[in-house]
């Protein structure tokens, strides 16, 4: 075997397959020709660096052609089997829960009437006093236990039938999932986990309370798996990036008041915003067309339903 050889004819197919790439991704520019984003883990440009490298790898073992030609038809079947599809990215808050029966802070008779946020709700509080906010989240696990979802949560899970929809949510509880929907980032946490307060990387589930004295298996005192103000919320980097890609986004029962998660609405470059509230809030963008459904989310996201199966 030549070495020389087998790099040169590797760094060739490399090449030719970044000029396929940049092509399939140089088409969404394109007024008349949209390409959706592959599905999260299946075709991103990390992962096509990733490919590359190890396509320059394997040319140094003398099969690179042959990996070169099942990346090159894989990138061509990803792109075309996402042509097909429409990306629609939904950010949910409050509202579509408090209809299921969940009280919400924003609420004058709400479950934070009584506890002020610098109480219950930031890393402070919970050095300060930990009994007190395990509790207060040990009475909203018990809740959100008691409830089920509701028709915009259904609604939501069928649009997966013929979308690709990734939900990403403000809420804390579980009612997404038990509606059927199956791709869920939850940036504020879920009250039905708990972890270590030496070590946020490791997850437990959590369908009973929290008490002092209750330890994870490093020893540290568990807490639940909840973003609190001050903290950065979870997956954001990903989020950020689904909803860049989406073509359609839809904002659902939230007033867009808590930052960082109502900044995503000028992070997208869908062509349509949906904004679903019985007080839809103001926003404006350069990118995109919005679409405000002046209803709550029972009547507004099957409203919607209707409007993309059309």
């Amino acid at each position: 075997m030549n070495p020389q050889r087998t790099w040169a004819g590797g760094v060739q197919q490399h090449r030719h397959i970044r000029e396929v790439w940049i092509e399939a991704r140089d088409l969404e520019n394109r007024a008349d020709f949209r390409v959706v984003p592959a599905p999260v883990g299946v075709m991103n440009e990390s992962s096509f660096v990733f490919g590359e490298r190890i396509l320059v790898l394997a040319s140094l073992l003398d099969f690179g052609k042959l990996l070169g030609v099942g990346i090159h038809w894989l990138l061509y079947c990803a792109r075309f089997y996402n042509i097909l599809t429409v990306n629609i990215v939904v950010l949910t808050g409050a509202g579509i829960s408090r209809e299921s029966g969940i009280k919400t802070f924003r609420d004058s008779d709400g479950l934070w009437a009584g506890h002020r946020i610098e109480d219950v709700c930031t890393p402070m509080a919970l050095a300060k006093d930990p009994q007190r906010v395990l509790d207060f989240y040990n009475m909203r696990r018990r809740e959100v236990a008691s409830v089920e979802p509701n028709a915009g949560h259904f609604a939501l899970a069928e649009l997966e039938k013929d979308h690709q929809v990734t939900i990403i949510t403000q809420n804390i509880d579980d009612l997404h999932e038990r509606a059927g929907s199956t791709r869920i980032i939850h940036i504020h946490g879920e009250i039905f986990k708990s972890r270590s307060m030496n070590d946020e990387t490791v997850q437990f589930d959590c369908r009973g309370d929290i008490n002092l004295g209750d330890l994870a298996p490093d020893q540290g005192q568990l807490r639940p798996h909840i973003c609190f103000f001050h903290e950065m919320p979870f997956h954001w980097d990903r989020s950020q990036l689904l909803t860049m890609d989406a073509d359609i986004f839809v904002v659902v029962g939230t007033s867009l008041a808590v930052y960082p998660a109502a900044g995503l609405v000028d992070v997208t470059r869908a062509k349509k915003i949906y904004v679903i509230d019985p007080n839809p809030p103001q926003i404006a963008s350069r990118y995109s067309e919005i679409i405000s459904i002046a209803e709550p989310a029972t009547t507004g996201v099957p409203r919607l339903l209707q409007e993309l199966q059309a």
